[in-house]
Formats: structure tokens, sequence, C-alpha cells
């Protein structure tokens, strides 16, 4: 939550927000609204990770927000334009080489090049699926002993932040207020357990629960880990909650 205050007539701007810690400005001098006349305003901003484009009524209400708390669209989307072409070139004698050019705009808020590697290193995890296609493959349906990309997969899922998944604040507060931060934290309570933790109703299980399909993941799920490999000892039992539709509760 951010806060801004203002005293006197005239434009506001970003600039005018109140540090924060764990936020940066990007565009300091970016107009937020005008004030016509001398006036002590004062407003809270809620920010929030996403990706992509989310309309203002697909955020969902926390119940300690205000009620009068106005949602507006929201843009996660740090890439505002990309283009590629591909021409033919020389080199040395040979005429049958191609050359690419990748035409990246950003917000500021992440470099072209960062940008560009993280869309290769996400390409590259989503085609690790075909590897192995016409099995099954899912993390938690690995064998355990697969060792090496199994494991290092495996780990990498788990040690994925609750924040950085695409559940809700609601969702995301009250995980973390039971101490469940990571996704291998998360994966280890069953679907009857997470019910009894405060604030995780139907539609929070229902949010889990189709997060964990996504991932291959599964409620009650227990793992060994050894110096060299972390095994699946209890695969745990498939989500059967579903996502429900809207903000309402």
């Amino acid at each position: 939550v951010l806060h801004i205050k203002h005293e006197k007539a005239g434009p506001v701007y970003a600039r005018d927000i109140e540090a924060h810690s764990a936020v940066s400005i990007v565009n300091p001098d970016q107009l937020l609204f005008t004030v016509q006349d001398d006036r002590e305003i004062g407003g809270e901003l809620y920010v929030n990770k996403g990706r992509g484009y989310v309309e203002a009524e697909q955020h969902p209400v926390d119940r300690t927000m205000p009620v009068d708390v106005v949602r507006v669209d929201s843009i996660y989307n740090p890439v505002r334009r990309a283009n590629f072409t591909v021409a033919e070139t020389r080199v040395g004698q040979r005429t049958d080489y191609d050359r690419l050019t990748l035409t990246v705009e950003t917000n500021g808020t992440i470099s072209p090049e960062d940008a560009v590697a993280y869309a290769a290193a996400l390409a590259q995890e989503h085609f690790r699926f075909f590897v192995d296609f016409g099995k099954v493959p899912m993390v938690a349906a690995q064998p355990a002993g697969n060792g090496g990309a199994a494991t290092s997969r495996l780990r990498e899922v788990l040690a994925r932040s609750i924040d950085d998944v695409g559940l809700s604040v609601r969702s995301v507060n009250s995980l973390k207020n039971s101490n469940i931060r990571t996704l291998g934290d998360l994966v280890q309570y069953r679907e009857e357990d997470l019910l009894k933790v405060k604030n995780v109703g139907e539609k929070a299980l229902g949010e889990i629960a189709e997060l964990l399909r996504r991932e291959g993941l599964n409620f009650g799920m227990k793992f060994e880990e050894t110096e060299d490999e972390l095994k699946v000892v209890d695969a745990g039992a498939a989500p059967q909650a579903q996502a429900s539709e809207g903000d309402a509760e």
C-alpha cells in the first residue's frame, strides 16, 4: 500500500507518492491528477503483481479494503512493443544465412535485453513439456529417483514464492499469515487442511487448485531430499476444487 498526500492546488505527480522501500517509481514525472483548490487530500494506492492486461472488474476486492476503493485497469506487461525481421545475409562466400533483428521497447522497469532473455527462458521452460511428448510431463507424476533434470526442475518449482504465481492478494496474505511462503510449503497441505487456514474459503481453494494443476502439482505431497536428489515419496491427491468466476464472494 502506497500513500500520497497533497495540500496545494496544481498537478500531482508520481514523485509525490511517499517513498516505500519495496517500490520504485520508474516515471516520477507521470501526472496523476490535478487539484483545483488549495486543500489537503490524501489517498492510498494498492499495488499488486500480475501478468498481462487485467480489467478493473477482474481485480479481487479484499474485505479489509475500504468500501470506496476504486479498481482500475492494469497493464503489468513491461514490454510496450516487440517486433522482429528476418533478412538474408552473407558470411564470407556463403549466402544461405539469415539475420534476425529484434525490436523491443519497454516501459523502463526492465531492459530490452533482460526482456528478451526472460522470454527465451520462458519459451525454453514451456518447450520442456514436449521432450517427453506422449508421456505424463507433470512434476508430480515423475517417479522418485529420476534425478538430474527432474530434481532440478522440481526444486525450482517448489522454491517459487507464492507472490509470483498469480494468486490474488487476499489468498497470498492468508497463506503468508500461516507461514506458507513457497509452492513447496503450499503443496504439503491437503485441501481440507487449507480450508482450516484463516480467510481461505472455497473461492481461494479453487484458485490454489487451479495453480497446482497448471504446475503439475498435487495437494498433500511429501518429499525426501538427499545430497543429490529430491524424491517425491508421496504424490498426494490431485486438486479437486474448481476456480470460481468473478470477484464476488
